[in-house]
């Protein structure tokens, strides 16, 4: 939990006014870190998105790559901030002052056709589309121009076993820049 005084990166979004309203508070479910290398997972006994120094869970992890060893904050959405969401939510948040990352994490999904990629890819947007909208709305109600206050990227993280098609992953990320106006990556590595 982060202590009071709240950081700038959590003040200039007025994340803890804009969702006011959501038991836990936001608050409750962020974490942070300044190592110059972290791993974030989706942990399946917890069922929420946290920090790890595993290294058995690099396979199915996102690497947080933090150059210059300022304050990063892991916001865990899914299962702990927000639940039972109509279509589903992104799993966590990676975020400093400047950026602000939607994960997704698929690392259990099987790919044994082009079809069963796409439909895990596609599930896999649609749940970040739903929360970079949620968070649009919530930011915009408390006067927040989300899409100009940072710069934000999204990332779905499957497991390196997973069968990677590039041409239908550059097909899909085009298709949500023109839906969403977001760039959406397939890369395990968030770079701050």
């Amino acid at each position: 939990m982060i202590l009071e005084p709240i950081p700038r990166a959590i003040t200039q979004l007025r994340l803890r006014y804009s969702f006011r309203q959501y038991n836990p508070s936001i608050l409750d479910c962020i974490d942070s870190t300044t190592d110059a290398n972290a791993m974030v997972i989706d942990d399946e006994e917890q069922f929420y998105s946290h920090f790890t120094n595993q290294e058995e869970e690099q396979y199915r992890c996102v690497i947080v790559n933090n150059v210059k060893r300022h304050e990063i904050y892991l916001l865990a959405i899914d299962n702990r901030f927000i639940s039972n969401y109509p279509g589903g939510v992104a799993d966590c948040a990676l975020f400093d002052e400047s950026q602000f990352n939607f994960v997704e994490f698929k690392t259990n999904a099987e790919g044994h056709t082009l079809a069963q990629v796409e439909k895990t890819y596609r599930d896999a947007m649609a749940q970040i589309g739903n929360t970079f909208q949620l968070f649009k709305k919530k930011l915009s109600e408390a006067g927040v121009d989300f899409e100009k206050v940072v710069d934000i990227q999204c990332f779905v993280i499957v497991s390196n076993r997973f069968p990677r098609m590039s041409a239908t992953e550059q097909q899909l990320q085009l298709e949500f820049a023109q839906s969403l106006h977001l760039e959406l990556s397939f890369e395990n590595e968030i770079v701050f």
